[in-house]
């Protein structure tokens, strides 16, 4: 009896034995590999990477390395999340549902109309984008409508906390875009090039639930598993030059690189810029300090010695083993402490300063030139092995493509012509050729380092460049292009330059063309002064010509305008006969026109018969019709007077009809020639009366447009009920 005891309590001894002997040996195995590729946005480009964000939770945590390299933006917008929604009444338009924009003062997070700062003079690390202007940073802000609270962190350390009402304490709406590298002022336009992305993005993850400080800060350095529980969007762009970045989650929120998601595939800017389809960011090797267990990437030069640490982790085991588990083909390995050649199997030694991390030399030949090489690793805790591989890349100057740079006629303008390496380093910008029209400056700020507000544009105080092979100062490749005066090209090119990139060891691409369009400006015609001389008599009529010059004649005819009036005497209109016509009072003009309108720019929606409801009319595509869309505006009337459901006239979408309630539209037109208004009217076919507000514009700039109100009013009554066409001119 005693003895099956004590055979019991040692065997019960001996289980707990093998239990902690488990628990020490086979614990959280270790891991290895790199943080594979990033993406590299630059702002002089449009580049973008966006999805439909169709699962929107409804607290959220999102997280991301992040480094600045456009030091001259004036603010860098990492992400936007915008929505539309044409069913409500008044429909909802918000272009910042989600936003995040950081700066060189002022960082900024909006939750729709709200936003929050994070400003430098307040907390010092908010200066320069949290530091990233100067590195790499790690990002992190949680948001709940439950309490309204927002919360940011930068590097695992909490610095800010915001708590309000409004749009803080309400969901978000699902179904919009979640766009990368842009931000609009409104759904889908209105973008501005001084907040474009100019950096470095990898490692991006959004959580369904508000994480907290210290699960910020225990998970910031690493990757994650993508099975955990709560995660909503997990990106590490190592597919490295995919079209679409794949959501790691499973969740199918999968990116297109380059491609709007939701809208039409074209960037409109509230600024002078052009519009132009997105454009691709770059896959570059990442150099962001987190730890994960994709490829270590490395460049290496043929013939050089290359350092390699073969990245390890482990959370319970101080000390590793590492090993050579498969041999490079295009190069050699090395002992980084003896020199001695390792091999297959062989045990990578280091000093005490790496227990887990081990530095290998790796010295490429020539078969580098024609092909990637790579090797692998094992890395051991005593019980468990885990394999790393390293990519190794022959380190090359990029080739710079060539730019369209578009101005207009006596503009100086800023052009940025800088580029990155391979992994992120700026380039030496060399001009190789110089325009043979125009001339280029060194580029120079009259007051802070932001390339399109400040630039000086006092030519007399900039170093004009003369010389071809001259070297530009900026870092980032900024000049300054000033056209010849009076000088365009219409159409065409009006004149090109040509420049290379040289990296840190003194390599040179091949040159790539600025090439310059330069569109004309309507100069402002200039009047000739007249004198005439006639007797005292009391009704003479004297007919005067009224001359101008003007440098362009190819725009349109002239129109004048009586601004000082005689003392004495009356002023009167001729007729084309020649005949006396009515009296000029204060406020007409010379002659009276008429103009229709030339083209359709914006507008709140419209009726599309391509895939149902069109809610953003000025950028939908892939219609082989044009019925009842906003371009049928433009023109003379096409069925006036007739009234009817016409496919040759505009019409908003019908989602916005009765039954659904009546909503706030709008159109936005422009008249060939500038005109001085007296009378504005709009030819309706179908319900008229809706017309509540019309304004003018001398100068049209999207949602910056200064709009004036030329009347104002109130709807018809009997809108719904009237079936006659009218032309409505109040």
């Amino acid at each position: 009896f005693y003895g099956s005891k004590m055979r019991a309590a040692g065997q019960w001894l001996l289980c707990l034995v093998c239990l902690l002997l488990d628990v020490f040996t086979f614990g959280v195995p270790p891991t290895a590999g790199g943080p594979g590729y990033m993406l590299s946005f630059d702002p002089r480009r449009a580049d973008m990477v966006s999805l439909v964000w169709r699962n929107t939770p409804r607290n959220i945590t999102v997280e991301f390395w992040f480094q600045l390299l456009e030091q001259h933006q004036v603010e860098h917008s990492v992400l936007s999340y915008s929505v539309y929604d044409s069913l409500r009444d008044p429909s909802y338009n918000m272009p910042d549902e989600l936003g995040i924009i950081f700066g060189k003062e002022v960082n900024r997070l909006f939750r729709g109309s709200v936003q929050t700062r994070c400003q430098g003079a307040e907390i010092s690390a908010c200066k320069d984008g949290y530091g990233a202007l100067n590195g790499w940073v790690h990002f992190a802000a949680t948001w709940s409508p439950d309490t309204g609270t927002i919360k940011t962190y930068a590097n695992g350390v909490k610095l800010m906390e915001v708590k309000g009402g409004g749009h803080l304490v309400s969901p978000m709406v699902s179904g919009g875009q979640l766009a990368f590298g842009q931000e609009p002022d409104l759904f889908g336009g209105s973008y501005d090039e001084t907040q474009s992305l100019g950096g470095f993005l990898d490692e991006f993850r959004l959580w369904e639930y508000v994480r907290s400080e210290e699960q910020i800060r225990a998970n910031y350095q690493h990757s994650v598993d993508p099975a955990t529980p709560g995660l909503n969007i997990y990106f590490n762009f190592d597919n490295f030059g995919a079209d679409v970045v794949r959501d790691l989650t499973g969740n199918g929120n999968d990116a297109n690189v380059g491609k709007m998601a939701l809208l039409a595939n074209e960037v409109l800017y509230a600024t002078d810029r052009s519009a132009r389809p997105p454009t691709r960011p770059d896959y570059l090797v990442s150099t962001a300090p987190f730890r994960a267990t994709a490829a270590i990437v490395v460049l290496a030069a043929i013939g050089a010695r290359s350092e390699i640490t073969l990245q390890a982790l482990d959370l319970d085991t101080p000390t590793l083993t590492t090993e050579i588990a498969e041999m490079p083909q295009h190069g050699v390995l090395r002992d980084v402490i003896t020199d001695a050649a390792l091999g297959l199997g062989d045990t990578v030694q280091d000093d005490v300063a790496h227990p887990q991390s081990k530095r290998v030399v790796y010295i490429a030949n020539a078969g580098l030139s024609g092909a990637d090489d790579s090797f692998k690793y094992s890395v051991s805790d005593g019980g468990q092995a885990v394999i790393g591989t390293v990519k190794v890349q022959q380190r090359r100057v990029p080739q710079p493509k060539n730019m369209t740079y578009h101005t207009t006629e006596d503009r100086v303008g800023s052009v940025s012509l800088g580029g990155v390496s391979q992994d992120g380093k700026l380039l030496t910008v060399v001009i190789k050729t110089l325009p043979p029209l125009g001339q280029v400056y060194q580029i120079a700020f009259d007051n802070a380092a932001e390339f399109y507000l400040n630039i000086e544009t006092n030519l007399t105080l900039l170093t004009p460049i003369t010389q071809p092979d001259t070297v530009v100062n900026d870092p980032n490749g900024g000049i300054i292009f000033q056209p010849g005066l009076n000088e365009y090209a219409e159409p065409g090119r009006y004149t090109e330059l040509w420049y290379a990139w040289r990296d840190e060891l003194g390599q040179e691409s091949a040159p790539a063309a600025l090439l310059v369009h330069v569109e004309p400006v309507n100069d402002a015609p200039k009047g000739t002064p007249e004198a005439w001389t006639l007797p005292s008599r009391a009704g003479l009529t004297l007919n005067l010509t009224l001359n101008s010059t003007d440098v362009d004649p190819s725009f349109s005819r002239p129109y004048y305008r009586i601004t000082r009036w005689p003392n004495f005497g009356r002023v009167y209109q001729v007729r084309e006969n020649g005949t006396l016509g009515d009296e000029i009072l204060d406020g007409d003009r010379v002659p009276t026109v008429i103009g229709w309108a030339s083209r359709a720019l914006n507008g709140s929606s419209q009726f599309s018969v391509c895939g149902g409801a069109c809610y953003v009319p000025w950028l939908c595509t892939g219609c082989a019709t044009d019925r009842w869309h906003v371009t049928q505006i433009v023109g003379p009337p096409e069925k006036y007077p007739l009234y009817g459901d016409f496919p040759e006239a505009a019409q908003f979408t019908e989602q916005d009809d009765p039954p659904y309630g009546m909503a706030t539209e709008f159109m936005e037109v422009e008249f060939p020639d500038a005109l001085y208004v007296s009378e504005v009217s709009l030819y309706e076919t179908l319900k008229p009366g809706g017309v509540v507000r019309i304004s003018l514009a001398q100068d049209y700039k999207q949602s910056s447009t200064t709009w004036a109100t030329a009347w104002q009013g109130t709807p018809d009554p009997k809108i719904l009920v009237r079936e006659e066409s009218r032309q409505f001119s109040p």
